[in-house]
């Protein structure tokens, strides 16, 4: 199944008409099905259980005001790949970007390989990837949106 993100909405969707709303991530937020223009950037993952996506992996690390993001941006590019070839989604968050319900962070797109700046429910895992300030090694990586 494919699901959308719309970045003037802040909203994810999908458009299959044989899927009813779907769960994703931990607090049970539902993607009702939407009519519209499908935006340029598509993520497949797999409905499980109770029509449950996932999982949705957040990644916590660390960043400047600005939203550079410090870690091995490398590797965060690679659990996407990973989770999404099995059906699930993952994305990088810095403490600042979490809000009462959602989380402001990025996601990485394969196919446009960019870093895309998105609104998410909160994750059914965190993988606490925070660097020590003091054993910082990985240079700072601006991830900015490509909407």
């Amino acid at each position: 199944m494919i699901i959308y993100y719309d970045a003037d909405h802040q909203k994810w969707y999908h458009h299959d008409p044989d899927n009813p709303p779907l769960i994703f991530g931990c607090n049970q937020y539902m993607y009702p099905l939407r009519k519209g223009n499908k935006p340029k950037k598509e993520f497949i993952v797999s409905p499980k259980k109770k029509e449950k996506i996932g999982p949705l992996v957040g990644i916590l690390t660390d960043c400047t005001a600005d939203g550079t993001f410090y870690g091995n941006i490398p590797l965060f590019k690679n659990i996407q790949m990973a989770l999404q070839a099995k059906g699930g989604l993952s994305f990088i968050f810095c403490l600042n970007g979490v809000n009462d319900d959602v989380i402001d962070g990025s996601i990485y797109h394969k196919e446009s390989e960019t870093w895309l700046e998105a609104r998410f429910p909160f994750p059914d895992v965190v993988y606490n990837r925070m660097p020590s300030r003091t054993k910082k090694k990985a240079a700072p990586v601006k991830i900015s949106s490509t909407f």
